[in-house]
């Protein structure tokens, strides 16, 4: 199974993300109904029951609010991504500190890259780095405060060549 752990964002949010998901040739925008901000990829060959025991072992924190914040990308040997950022958050932080502690203990592969909490918008492919550029300035002052996060979700991912199709497994509600 290919999972990952995130928090899902709600419609409205999705939505005025999807209207910035315009106006960059070669990118792949992603589809508004997959947004959220992923805490921890778990590869491809994780067992689900591990996870899910892992996950239950986690004390949840309070429900907690966090701001968009601007947009950025990263780059790759494919081309990178196009993304939002969100204000830190001290909530979220812990969250996903504490939440890769239980998963490594667990057994289970862990991301060591340091964690940068954004909302994949798109794909790079062949865009010009001036027109990159030019997106990144239009977008750097978007702002938007997200409803209350009530809980984690596990999801199952699988890739497909029209996008990825990710499944709901478990909802973990905060305390």
């Amino acid at each position: 199974m290919r999972a990952f752990t995130a928090l899902e964002l709600d419609e409205a949010s999705r939505d005025d993300l999807a209207s910035m998901c315009h106006g960059l040739p070669g990118v792949r925008w992603v589809d508004p109904s997959v947004m959220h901000l992923t805490l921890h990829f778990l590869g491809e060959d994780v067992r689900e029951e591990v996870v899910r025991d892992a996950l239950e072992s986690l004390q949840m924190p309070a429900a907690f609010s966090a701001v968009l914040s601007g947009v950025g990308r990263f780059l790759s040997k494919n081309g990178g991504a196009i993304w939002a950022g969100l204000e830190p958050c001290e909530p979220l932080m812990r969250l996903q500190n504490s939440m890769g502690r239980v998963l490594r203990a667990a057994g289970l592969p862990v991301e060591k890259r340091k964690f940068q909490p954004h909302i994949t918008l798109g794909r790079i492919r062949s865009t010009p780095e001036r027109e990159i550029h030019a997106y990144l300035e239009q977008f750097r002052a978007y702002r938007r405060e997200l409803p209350a996060f009530t809980g984690v979700t596990l999801f199952e991912s699988q890739l497909r060549p029209d996008g990825p199709v990710h499944t709901a497994l478990e909802f973990y509600e905060f305390t």
